[in-house]
């Protein structure tokens, strides 16, 4: 296989080549992680992706913003949209290790980056986050994206409080029983019964 630029055969003689020093030079470090890994998947030929590299570039900085602004804020009173979340956040749990574990890393941040900020935009769509779910959300988001992003989730760790780094905190553990199959593809939070 090939190592591809923008969907090309990275070759000096068609000058597409980006030195590795150079990439993170011009779009970060965890940026262009981000966008390897992402490149592909299984015996896929990876494909470096520029367009992908901005996308996700924009893409981590709303998430350190929107990390230390929630962080230890919103509601006490529980409701079912909170139920709902933490459904969706152990889904992404299990499935984030079960990718990982493959080294099928596109599909592990998928599922940790951008399958969370999906949900969370659905969550948030019913008004204020309940606090605890939302600190449970944000610190397994940091947890499961450091080892793809390690410099900005270590960031995003020390703004939110913790004394300790992310590399060395506890991997997030699955709590099967907050799988609710019965709410998984519930239109609206409201029909949930309990």
């Amino acid at each position: 296989g090939w190592v591809r630029v923008e969907g090309e055969k990275m070759s000096k003689s068609l000058g597409n080549m980006i030195p590795l020093t150079e990439m993170a030079k011009r779009f970060g470090a965890d940026v262009s992680r981000l966008t390897i890994l992402s490149g592909g998947e299984n015996l896929d030929d990876p494909n470096w992706d520029s367009n992908f590299a901005k996308m996700v570039g924009s893409k981590l900085a709303n998430l350190y913003k929107f990390s230390v602004e929630n962080y230890n804020k919103g509601r006490l009173e529980r409701n079912n949209s909170d139920d709902w979340m933490e459904s969706e956040l152990n889904k992404i749990i299990k499935d984030t290790e079960e990718f990982i574990e493959k080294t099928m890393f596109r599909s592990a941040i998928q599922r940790c980056f951008f399958d969370v900020q999906n949900s969370l935009k659905r969550y948030l769509s019913k008004g204020e986050s309940n606090k605890e779910v939302i600190n449970k959300v944000i610190e397994t988001q940091i947890l499961l994206l450091s080892p793809f992003a390690p410099f900005i989730c270590e960031e995003i760790w020390g703004k939110i409080g913790k004394k300790e780094f992310v590399s060395l905190a506890k991997w997030p553990e699955v709590d099967i029983k907050k799988i609710d199959k019965k709410i998984e593809d519930v239109k609206n939070f409201d029909d949930i019964r309990v």
